[in-house]
């Protein structure tokens, strides 16, 4: 009997229709077996009226415990209505909040670090037959204070709570049906991947993909989670799996347009780039000139497999299409 931890985001939780997508999984994760712990994200984005940005908008002061208090109950009653949904459904749920599910952070309101968990109140639900649904984005200080993540805190939440429940594997449900080469916002051909490695994907998140947090990546690396996928609430397939194994050719293209989200160690590079620009990061196990040279006249920074390229957001599409179609396999 395997223990899988599923996260579904706003998106999956936003309506009646998308709930109940996200129970099929959920119930069929079930009918074969295994224990289920499900996570969840505030209902839908900014409009929707429990999304975190919804509940943002009704302070006017600054004071970072107050916002965490308030947005923390996005979460909370996403929780309690996926749970409701679960039972009516002839599962057994029950929702927990980050204090009762026993998630320690430090004190840092509105980006908390996870420093503990006691895993108790979970595994109880758990050998009681009940699929604990708890709220991801939050947890408490040692003196009892409601803290939230900071923005991807739910897919860093569910990484977290598979580790210490030493899950066998953890499943991001999102809109996408997996992590693909490029964002296909961007470059439409891009293909999803069957897998990517947890190095590339932890690159490819700090340089702008969207699809994982980069914490939830790192979570994963330092835990150790046996299989971490990435997958679509609204269809059947196996998605993307997360591993430890590199595949040969193009591992992903990512693009970075708020410079000041960059990483510490390509702060440098990014500091040498004119105002308003963005940068190309290209993993790819190869023949580096090939990257290189579809990069020409271009600032380049290069760290082994990683190229990163300095463009103006204007010529952001048309150099990402460009080393896509020059980079990928076959073509």
């Amino acid at each position: 009997m395997a223990l899988v931890v599923m996260k579904f985001g706003g998106t999956s939780v936003s309506t009646p229709e998308n709930r109940s997508a996200a129970i099929a999984h959920v119930r069929a994760e079930l009918q074969r077996g295994n224990r289920v712990v499900a996570v969840v994200s505030a209902m839908g984005r900014k409009g929707a009226p429990y999304a975190t940005d919804t509940l943002l908008s009704l302070l006017q002061g600054g004071d970072p415990m107050v916002k965490d208090q308030l947005i923390s109950c996005g979460e909370t009653i996403s929780a309690c209505v996926f749970s409701d949904e679960l039972s009516r459904c002839g599962v057994k749920a029950r929702p927990f909040t980050g204090e009762s599910a026993r998630i320690l952070t430090d004190d840092v309101f509105g980006s908390a670090t996870v420093t503990g968990m006691d895993v108790t109140p979970l595994t109880e639900a758990l050998e009681a037959g009940v699929v604990p649904v708890v709220t991801g984005f939050q947890g408490r200080t040692a003196d009892g204070r409601t803290t939230t993540l900071g923005r991807g805190g739910s897919d860093t939440s569910a990484v977290l709570i598979g580790g210490y429940l030493k899950a066998d594997a953890v499943d991001i449900y999102t809109d996408v049906p997996g992590v693909a080469k490029a964002d296909p916002r961007i470059v439409p051909e891009a293909a999803f991947m069957d897998t990517i490695s947890q190095r590339d994907m932890l690159i490819l998140a700090q340089w702008g993909s969207g699809v994982i947090h980069p914490k939830a990546v790192q979570a994963a690396m330092d835990f150790r989670v046996p299989l971490l996928r990435v997958r679509s609430t609204f269809d059947d397939l196996p998605g993307t799996a997360i591993g430890t194994e590199e595949t040969p050719g193009l591992a992903g293209i990512a693009v970075l347009k708020d410079l000041s989200k960059a990483p510490e160690e390509g702060r440098t590079f990014v500091q040498s780039l004119p105002e308003g620009g963005a940068v190309i990061t290209v993993v790819y196990h190869g023949d580096a000139e090939k990257v290189l040279a579809a990069a020409a006249g271009r600032s380049v920074s290069r760290e082994g497999d990683t190229v990163h390229i300095g463009v103006s957001r204007e010529e952001v599409q048309e150099t990402a299409v460009k080393l896509y179609a020059e980079l990928i396999e076959g073509v």
